[in-house]
């Protein structure tokens, strides 16, 4: 999807996001408006710390809305972190699919990185095993001319 098919939001409507642990939800309760550029200003429901934190997002090319800026950052307890990187979904099955596809990439990538690392101690394997063997073999020769 790109930006021009995308969905556009309202005040009052929700959009979530994969969090450490879950899904996790957001209240749209603002939109700031450029030549180019909507924001969306969001308020996390999820927070348990006294103030919940509220972030503006946007919609990137791709069609996906993503984390702008943190609103109400506490300095002494930067909360960022947990409402950047992922991508901003419309319904909670997006997000738990798009977390899903990107777990099993993941696996995927271990897996084949753990193959290549077992072929590599394969090979090793091989070459000991014909060194050992040249050098038996040559333990024989010498013990020959003895």
């Amino acid at each position: 999807m790109n930006k021009s098919e995308a969905k556009p939001l309202k005040i009052g409507d929700k959009i979530y996001k994969y969090l450490l642990g879950g899904v996790g939800s957001y209240d749209v309760i603002g939109k700031r408006e450029y030549q180019d550029n909507i924001q969306y200003h969001l308020r996390c429901n999820n927070c348990n710390h006294p103030e919940p934190c509220e972030l503006l997002i946007t919609l990137n090319d791709y069609g996906q809305y993503v984390y702008v800026a943190m609103l109400n950052d506490d300095e002494d307890e930067p909360q960022y972190s947990w409402h950047t990187g992922e991508p901003f979904f419309l319904t909670k099955q997006e997000a738990i699919i798009q977390k899903g596809n990107e777990s099993i990439k993941w696996q995927r990538d271990g897996v084949e990185k753990l193959r290549d690392r077992l072929k590599g101690a394969e090979e090793k394997l091989k070459e000991m095993k014909i060194y050992i063997e040249s050098v038996n073999e040559e333990l024989k020769i010498d013990r020959r001319d003895e």
